[in-house]
């Protein structure tokens, strides 16, 4: 009896995806099942629709081709004086929203994509001044972040929180999330080609579609044509640390 050996393969992303070390992928494949029972049936009957299927990879930021990783302790978050907060973690995400085009002739899904949208949340603790920025709804968010690139835009908040601890003292605790409205401006970093600016770039209004291969360690590869339409990174300054990533890929023609 023998066993695939996950550790003797490895996964290659689409072509123009760089930076991105994975650790762990899950496959999903989700098929709608719809009832064909009717007169004459003593038990439920289904035909199956067409498979949905995406792929979830888990890593970290990571230079391509050298054994360098974005360190958290190594970014920083620069709010304005609208928002007296000192960031301990965030997360910034690009993701195209696909868009079914699946329809006649069609036996497998095919997908397309609508606008971009880039979002922001974070939280932290209080500096003095902020209780007057309770009610700050939009402010300018400059990141910089390690082997990542920096990015700059006007934010639009859709959440907020403050937390008040009385019972354990020391300073209120904040949380906000929100879109950037407009493409916030993304600098690379200097001397490094293969930085996130095949995602985060202003100027890209397209996600990434191309061949991935899954080799999991068995005697067949999984190659399905994947549309990359999502992307976050997370890091936590407090800690410090590897820079953490999420990669969505969906299957389309």
């Amino acid at each position: 009896m023998s066993y695939p050996i996950v550790q003797t393969g490895s996964i290659t992303l689409p072509s123009g995806t760089y930076n991105m070390k994975i650790a762990s992928v899950s496959a999903q494949r989700n098929t709608p099942l719809y009832s064909v029972a009717g007169s004459g049936d003593a038990h439920n009957k289904f035909v199956q629709g067409i498979s949905v299927e995406e792929y979830i990879g888990t890593g970290y930021v990571k230079t391509t081709g050298a054994e360098t990783y974005g360190l958290s302790q190594s970014s920083t978050m620069t709010l304005p004086a609208g928002l007296d907060v000192k960031a301990q973690s965030w997360q910034i995400g690009r993701v195209w929203q696909p868009i079914d085009v699946t329809g006649s002739g069609d036996a497998t899904k095919e997908y397309t994509y609508g606008l971009p949208a880039t979002s922001l949340s974070a939280s932290g603790v209080a500096k003095t001044g902020y209780i007057a920025d309770h009610t700050t709804e939009s402010l300018t968010v400059t990141t910089a972040m390690n082997e990542f690139g920096t990015v700059s835009g006007t934010l639009k908040l859709s959440q907020k929180a403050d937390v008040v601890r009385y019972v354990q003292g020391g300073v209120p605790l904040v949380r906000f999330a929100g879109q950037f409205s407009d493409a916030p401006t993304f600098t690379a970093l200097a001397g490094t080609p293969n930085d996130f600016a095949w995602c985060f770039d202003e100027t890209v209004t397209a996600p990434v579609e191309g061949t991935m291969t899954l080799d999991a360690g068995d005697t067949t590869d999984l190659t399905p044509n994947v549309m990359v339409y999502a992307v976050q990174v997370s890091l936590m300054p407090r800690d410090g640390g590897s820079m953490r990533l999420t990669c969505r890929m969906r299957t389309t023609q």
